[in-house]
């Protein structure tokens, strides 16, 4: 072999190796967005989950802020009546749910934008969504809406977007 064809050699195989080399740096990117994703997804769906279950339980809106909301949970069965805390933390990017004596725990993380609305019974007359409550006494439905994010080691960033349902307070009496 000449010198001129070793080094087309080395050319080709320098080419070959940097082509799979970045085809696997692509396909673990790829794979660590498909894990944040998944991870974020699955912690929404949980954490709503008990959010949804205490809204619909609650009874009454004692606090109700941008970043927070303060429901009473009446008794049931053995279970005493309590207030539940829900509270989003800008500092730490983490949405919260505090019982008092048992406790605060993290429901959600990585949140960048996070939304808390509360809406009346009331319905706009020309399109029948509800309109926003303004008040503690007319509150009956909450509605969360978030955008999570995750960046992996690879610098790979995923975003979740998430509106939740708006929950109904089943226990509350709201009158007209």
């Amino acid at each position: 072999m000449s010198l001129v064809e070793l080094v087309i050699s080395m050319a080709i195989a320098a080419t070959v190796a940097s082509s799979v080399f970045g085809s696997f740096l692509l396909l673990a990117r790829s794979s660590l967005i498909g894990a944040a994703y998944v991870d974020m997804d699955r912690e929404a769906r949980a954490g709503l989950e008990i959010f949804a279950r205490d809204v619909r339980s609650a009874d009454n809106v004692d606090t109700f802020t941008a970043n927070g909301v303060r429901l009473h949970l009446p008794a049931f069965g053995t279970t005493p009546a309590q207030w539940v805390t829900y509270s989003y933390d800008p500092t730490a990017k983490s949405f919260y749910r505090n019982r008092g004596a048992a406790g605060e725990r993290e429901l959600l993380r990585g949140i960048e934008v996070f939304i808390l609305k509360r809406y009346s019974i009331q319905q706009n007359a020309l399109t029948g969504e509800p309109l926003e409550a303004t008040n503690n006494l007319e509150t009956k439905q909450i509605q969360v809406q978030l955008r999570a994010m995750r960046t992996g080691a690879a610098r790979a960033t995923a975003t979740n977007n998430v509106i939740s349902a708006r929950y109904i307070l089943r226990n509350k009496i709201v009158s007209n």
